[in-house]
């Protein structure tokens, strides 16, 4: 597969609001928010360079104009200033600050910065999407001669670039430069108590006709455009596969996994990585529209029976100009057997791997929320006949290796054994091992890895079939098989 252009770019149009209005909005508190472990960021382009802002301190993304109004100031890399809803916002280049060439191209955008009660519009070369940094990872800098405008830095887990965390109160003190100050709501006592309401940052997304809404944390990263690939997991959930950083991903269709219909056919789509114990899961979607910070008292309760699963939602909510939104609820979707047991199937760098039982014991919490569901989601296969494995109870699917040892075990299954992911792996063919059926075509073969006991074994089946949810029933002790074989033995 051809890895994808730009990966990290986060699909927000211009316009594209990251807080609903230029009014005080404070940040989000520990208490409010509990345990703070990571800190989430959006990064932009500026040059060659990525430079990220925590989300709190990021307002605004707005089209960039042809050409800006005067400003009778003078300040190294003072554009001018625009408009936005009657209020005159100064505009700053930091390229030219840098001292990097600074062209101009219909691409760029400005994005909105406040701190302490000022704002400043950024030029900037667009938007590259939101990253999450755990709490210790950033390295601090500083300079012996003179203040820095980045605080600090790290390594984007995504696409291992270098990102520069950008001191917005640094760039607010350049000499020269004016400022907006925005003291609209504080003359309201109204305001200033609205100011201590717990917020949450929701992103906005379209998926067909069905608008969805999830809090920003949840959220690994943003793709802006994907090109599905055709997947042995394909299925009612699983629409095929995504390449993203060199690993590919199941990619979900969320209106299959809510029970709303599903994703138009041939509609380009976006995408939205979550990150589960054992990997990413790819959840697609139509378009995303915005981000958005909402009080908790603006969530409303949504009747059980205004969908068909009303557990995976936890509110529904109504953003001006944007219309009404249905919000998912993180610790449902987080515990969700269908997406828990397709991300076992895609290890990513990041997953905890600190021991041969790792991901075992993620596929075993896999199976201990399947067990809660409704149903069981299996992967079928086919071996003469069409059978079905709980997909938990598989660690991943692979090729057929075309390089693998081979063991003197005395059995005829075992066909080979390679090492994986640390592990290593004993083939055995699966239809020789139930019936003695001939081995399959490598070319079309699949290995599905399982372990037990610390041991990884791989059984290679001729060909995958799909990836579907069902009820496993037990046969009725009145009907027999109706024809005995090593199949015939076991209740599905």
């Amino acid at each position: 597969m051809n890895a994808m252009t730009d990966p990290s770019k986060l699909a927000l149009p211009p316009g594209a609001v990251l807080n609903a209005a230029l009014t005080p909005a404070a940040a989000l508190t520990p208490a409010e928010a509990g345990t703070v472990v990571d800190t989430v960021y959006g990064v932009l382009q500026i040059g060659s360079a990525h430079i990220a802002l925590p989300l709190d301190v990021l307002r605004e993304v707005i089209p960039c104009p042809a050409r800006f109004s005067g400003l009778p100031a003078s300040a190294l890399g003072l554009l001018g200033a625009i408009s936005v809803r009657g209020k005159v916002l100064p505009v700053l280049d930091l390229r030219v600050v840098l001292g990097l060439d600074a062209p101009r191209h219909e691409d760029q955008v400005v994005v909105v910065l406040r701190h302490g009660g000022a704002l400043l519009g950024l030029l900037t070369d667009g938007v590259r999407g939101l990253t999450k940094l755990p709490a210790g990872s950033l390295n601090t800098m500083s300079s012996g001669s003179h203040a820095l405008l980045f605080s600090g830095s790290f390594e984007r887990a995504e696409d291992r670039s270098v990102v520069s965390v950008l001191d917005a109160a640094a760039v607010m003190r350049l000499p020269g430069v004016p400022l907006l100050h925005d003291d609209g709501g504080s003359a309201s006592s109204a305001a200033t108590a609205a100011a201590h309401v717990p917020r949450c940052a929701l992103m906005l997304v379209r998926c067909g006709n069905v608008r969805l809404a999830m809090e920003v944390t949840d959220i690994h990263t943003t793709l802006p455009e994907v090109t599905l690939h055709p997947s042995s997991m394909d299925g009612r959930v699983c629409r095929g596969v995504i390449e993203h950083a060199g690993v590919r991903l199941p990619a979900i269709d969320p209106l299959a996994l809510m029970s709303l219909g599903t994703l138009p056919e041939g509609e380009p789509c976006q995408a939205l990585l979550l990150r589960f114990p054992t990997g990413l899961v790819a959840l697609l979607v139509s378009q995303v529209i915005d981000i958005v910070r909402v009080r908790e008292t603006e969530l409303l309760a949504l009747s059980p029976l205004a969908v068909q699963r009303p557990e995976l939602f936890r509110a529904a909510l109504h953003v001006a100009d944007h219309g009404d939104h249905l919000v998912l609820a993180r610790e449902v979707l987080q515990h969700e057997p269908d997406l828990l047991a397709l991300s076992t199937l895609n290890a990513t760098p990041g997953a905890p791997a600190t021991g041969k039982d790792s991901v075992a014991s993620a596929a075993a919490t896999s199976a201990v929320a399947i067990a809660h569901a409704r149903g069981s989601t299996v992967i079928t296969y086919d071996i003469g006949a069409e059978v079905a494995t709980r997909l938990t109870q598989v660690i991943e699917v692979l090729p057929l290796p075309t390089d693998c040892a081979r063991p003197a075990s005395g059995h005829a299954a075992v066909v080979g054994m390679f090492t994986h992911r640390g592990h290593s792996v004993t083939l055995v063919c699966l239809a020789s091992l139930l019936d003695g059926s001939a081995r399959p075509d490598p070319l079309h073969a699949r290995v599905l890895v399982v372990g037990v006991a610390g041991a990884h074994f791989g059984f290679v089946v001729p060909r995958l079939c799909h990836i579907e949810s069902t009820v496993w029933e037990a046969p009725r002790k009145d009907k027999p098989a109706a024809k005995p074989s090593a199949l015939g033995r076991h209740a599905v």
